[in-house]
């Protein structure tokens, strides 16, 4: 963990030094948890940085861990061990879950015109402005890209919630 903080410090930029410096002081903890942090911090810089570098080691880490629900819970469906099917359409849609269609407004422009026609809902979304994830993937791979956007948002939860706690009680 010192690596990365020292790492961070050396880019310059402010987010990275805040975010290595709570995660260094929670400790070295266990490899899990390691795991768990480096993965965090991995998807915090995706998601508000567009640092997409860790992105495949991101893949892996999710394949590997869904794999091993879909085996401990026996997905009804015959799940395949693919990346391109589940992981890769889930956590793109993670990353950025704005629809494509009307630029998350939640409503379509005019045609021939840059004016939103507040009169409709888009019909892509439904008017909410977010994509659908089920759109992304196959049917029979909903459960399965449910669960990894869900254990994604809990993994941040987690990780920076428990950051936030170091950092209040060091002040």
């Amino acid at each position: 963990m010192g690596e990365q903080y020292a790492a961070a410090a050396a880019s310059g930029r402010a987010a990275d030094v805040i975010l290595a410096a709570g995660l260094a002081s929670q400790g070295d903890g266990v490899r899990g948890l390691m795991l768990t942090r480096g993965l965090a911090l991995h998807l915090w810089r995706m998601r508000h940085l567009g640092d997409t570098s860790g992105f495949e080691a991101v893949v892996a880490v999710v394949d590997d861990w869904l794999y091993a629900k879909a085996r401990r819970e026996r997905f009804k469906t015959g799940f395949e061990r693919s990346p391109e099917l589940v992981v890769r359409p889930a956590l793109t849609w993670w990353l950025d879950s704005t629809c494509r269609a009307c630029s998350g407004r939640g409503h379509p422009l005019i045609p021939d015109t840059p004016v939103i026609d507040d009169s409709r809902r888009c019909a892509e979304c439904g008017g909410s402005g977010h994509a659908r994830l089920e759109r992304e993937v196959r049917s029979d791979y909903h459960y399965a890209a449910k669960a990894v956007v869900n254990e994604l948002d809990r993994i941040c939860a987690e990780v920076f919630g428990n950051m936030r706690s170091h950092l209040r009680s060091g002040v």
